[in-house]
């Protein structure tokens, strides 16, 4: 063994290296200046023979190896550190290869002070452009750059098939101002699968995969393997469509097959079918196994069934493409407990509450967010960025908005503790999403951005300076509820649930809200529909769903849906859409353009009522009953005629159709309070919308015109009738005065006694 280079060996520090305890390898490995000479280290424990090649004539150097389990060491002249590489032959055992490659510890990746300042500050809002794992350029040597957030850890290395799992060779250097490990690999490439192996504070080796991942691929009995990920190449076919937020919002949720397998076909049949946005739900990789709420196993990491980031950006495109805006889900209330994961990340509750109280769900087996950390909430709003950033997403939903909102949701008493002022308020959970949706506005002002919050906390759409959230949207999660109990009763015993259908407008203007069927929501429901169909709309009676479509359609608020007819109903929903779209009337999704004309029928399941805006006026009848209500009457706003434009019992959607003629008149007939009326004809389990159609004037010309034939035709009469009515008197007159001298010759005759002889011939 040379002497010389014996004594320069630092041999606590390379016990730190070979015995995998180190968190600052760079003041071992790589090369040092000593003189006039050049000491370069490395521990290659899978090699048999290790060489440097030193300058830019790459003179070759071999390295003695100073101890058994694979630590190199050479002196060379001169006093440069760089251009030098490695030439090394693995073991037998190892393939016996030769292969030449650049020291990971000769380039200089630490953090900047600005990069420190900002990472600490929570303000790095796009730090998945710098955590994880990147291809980059460093002295130009191409490479994979590697940082991860650790600050715990006494050591982490990263492992892989390129070097055989050994968390020895490939130990990260930490950076003591942010907790932040990093090392640049020279030579690898995007493909390369890669985990994460940390050395916790009492000797403990775990191994996780990368939170910053943007994919995760099972590889033999290693689970959760990370994938660099390749640079974005993909072109943008069209532009962005512009997002107007006020327009109105008619969502479908497809199913993945409908989205991967037959997006030509999905895309033609959302635009023929008039929808504007589009749901491709959650695109991160998530376990929905173990529960209902969202559980993401990975916060930048895609769903396997996409594949890649380029197949999702070829999605998105194509929606782009036919001027359909793109709605994609977003999770931040809660992660997987899965060991290779987030929880307990590098020994300590990095993400998650050190009190399982506070960073735990115990009814959902899940984490929940320590949201007082700048660098947890600056992953979770740098997760979302991303999202509208690299995707071009128009809307995000924010999942399970409820969990973080409060401390005690879905927990039982002695399961959660109250906030600095005794309440069940989440503080920094509230902090975390007003900050989020601050950033997200500030960022992507056009991007809508929805909470399906359901627990009824007020204020989700208002401005975050009038104190609110700032979201855009708010799902309805007691309109449906309410709605979905009414409909699971039986139509006979509905008159006792009428309020069901009453009550979601007192509240309908509360918020910007928006009406959503979806699969997600069949999931929470609560409505008792479990019992009678199994959350399984199919096996909702036809008219039935009909009725729940075109009821949605009507009621104030923005639409979402999901699949709920087969084909040979595209035509009702092609037309219920329109029905939407088309009618400013229904277009604002407040309940300022709506007034009741009967909610009190309860015994017939019949609700009536107006919408209406500048231009025109509706009227729609539902019938929840399951049979007819025929000549029904109903109070209407003006005189006019009242054109039915749509109806789900048309036979055209599958009905019987034969209610109502097309254009009813009203008549001066007094109902609901107000003068006039019309009589329609309920059909069971439907809605009827009644278009308000003033008369024109050649018809108020002719109603006028006879009005007055009608009233001369009245006048004329009138005088027959007086005419006669003289005549009669006249008669009667004449008739009185003939019996009056009738009846007064009788009594004169009668005075002066009769000179009729009586049988016997005497006079009386």
């Amino acid at each position: 063994m040379n002497k010389k280079l014996y004594k320069l060996m630092d041999w606590p520090e390379i016990e730190g290296i070979i015995y995998a305890d180190e968190a600052h390898p760079e003041k071992v490995l790589g090369a040092r200046i000593h003189g006039n000479q050049t000491l370069i280290q490395a521990f290659l424990p899978m090699a048999s023979q290790v060489s440097v090649l030193y300058g830019s004539e790459e003179k070759e150097y071999p390295m003695e190896c100073m101890d058994e389990d694979g630590f190199y060491a050479v002196l060379v002249p001169g006093k440069t550190k760089e251009n030098y590489k490695f030439r090394m032959k693995t073991k037998a055992e190892n393939g016996g290869k030769v292969s030449v490659f650049a020291d990971p510890y000769g380039y200089d990746i630490s953090v900047t002070e600005k990069e420190a300042q900002k990472w600490n500050a929570g303000t790095n809002y796009h730090t998945y452009r710098f955590m994880g794992s990147h291809e980059v350029i460093v002295d130009k040597t191409a490479g994979v750059l590697f940082r991860v957030w650790a600050p715990e850890a006494v050591r982490v290395s990263v492992i892989g098939k390129f070097n055989q799992y050994d968390g020895r060779v490939h130990p990260m250097i930490l950076d003591e101002k942010t907790g932040i490990f990093g090392l640049f690999i020279p030579g690898m490439t995007a493909g390369t699968t890669y985990q994460y192996e940390i050395r916790q504070k009492g000797g403990t080796v775990t191994v996780k995969a990368d939170p910053y991942a943007r994919q995760l691929v099972a590889e033999n009995e290693h689970a959760q393997m990370s994938v660099v990920p390749a640079c974005d190449t993909y072109v943008w076919k069209a532009e962005k469509p512009k997002n107007d937020k006020e327009s109105p919002v008619l969502v479908y949720e497809p199913d993945f097959t409908e989205v991967h397998d037959r997006l030509h076909e999905t895309v033609l049949w959302l635009k023929e079918n008039g929808y504007t946005h589009v749901a491709i739900g959650n695109i991160l990789k998530e376990n929905t196994a173990q529960t209902s709420v969202h559980e993401p196993l990975a916060f930048y990491a895609l769903r396997d069934e996409y594949c890649s980031d380029a197949e999702l950006k070829k999605i998105v495109d194509a929606f782009h493409e036919a001027g359909i805006f793109v709605i994609a889900d977003y999770a931040a209330a809660c992660f997987s407990t899965a060991k290779e994961l987030l929880g307990q990340y590098d020994g300590s509750c990095l993400y998650e509450h050190l009190d399982g109280r506070q960073g735990a769900h115990p009814g959902f087996s899940v984490a929940l967010f320590h949201y007082a950390r700048p660098q947890v909430t600056n992953f979770l709003i740098s997760a979302a960025l991303r999202i509208v950033d690299e995707f071009h997403v128009d809307g995000i939903r924010f999942c399970d908005t409820s969990f973080i909102l409060y401390l005690d949701y879905g927990k039982n008493d002695g399961e959660w503790i109250p906030n600095m002022y005794g309440g069940n308020e989440n503080l920094e959970g509230i902090e975390f999403l007003k900050h989020c949706v601050s950033i997200l506005k500030k960022e992507y002002p056009d991007v809508m951005l929805v909470t399906d919050e359901f627990s009824g906390w007020q204020n989700m759409t208002k401005a975050l300076d009038q104190d609110g959230f700032g979201f855009d949207r708010k799902w309805n999660y007691a309109y449906i509820n309410e709605l979905m109990r009414y409909l699971a009763v039986d139509p006979i015993n509905r008159k006792n649930y009428h309020h069901e259908l009453t009550m979601s407008y007192l509240y309908c203007d509360l918020e910007k809200f928006m009406l959503a069927i979806s699969g997600d929501f069949m999931k929470k429901c609560e409505c008792g529909m479990e019992n009678m169909y199994g959350h399984d709309l199919e096996k909702i009676d036809l008219a039935q769903r009909k009725l729940l479509y075109a009821y949605s359609m009507v009621h104030p608020g923005s639409k979402y849906f999901m699949k709920m007819f087969a084909p040979a109903l595209d035509g009702f929903v092609r037309d219920c859409n329109a029905l939407y779209l088309e009618h400013p009337a229904l277009l604002p999704e407040d309940a300022g353009q709506f007034e009741w004309i009967n909610n009190i029928s309860a015994n017939e399941c019949v609700l009536v009522f107006e919408r209406k805006s500048k231009d025109e006026t509706l009227i729609i009848t539902v019938n929840f009953a399951n049979c007819a209500w025929e000549n029904h009457k109903i109070g209407v706003p003006y005189d006019g005629k009242y054109r039915e434009i749509f109806s789900t019992d048309a036979q055209k959607y599958l009905g019987d159709g034969k209610c109502n003629p097309r254009v009813l008149k009203s008549k001066k007939d007094e109902c609901d309070m107000r003068e006039n009326s019309i009589r329609v004809t309920l059909a069971p389990l439907s809605l009827s919308v009644f278009l308000y159609v003033p008369y024109s004037e050649k018809e108020l010309e002719q109603m006028r015109q006879k009005e007055l034939e009608r009233l001369k035709k009245q006048e004329e009469a009138h005088r027959k009738k007086e005419k006669l009515k003289k005549e009669k008197a006249k008669i009667r007159a004449s008739l009185k005065e003939e019996l009056a001298r009738k009846i007064a010759k009788a009594e004169e005759e009668i005075a002066k006694g009769s000179e009729y002889p009586d049988k016997k011939g005497r006079k009386l």
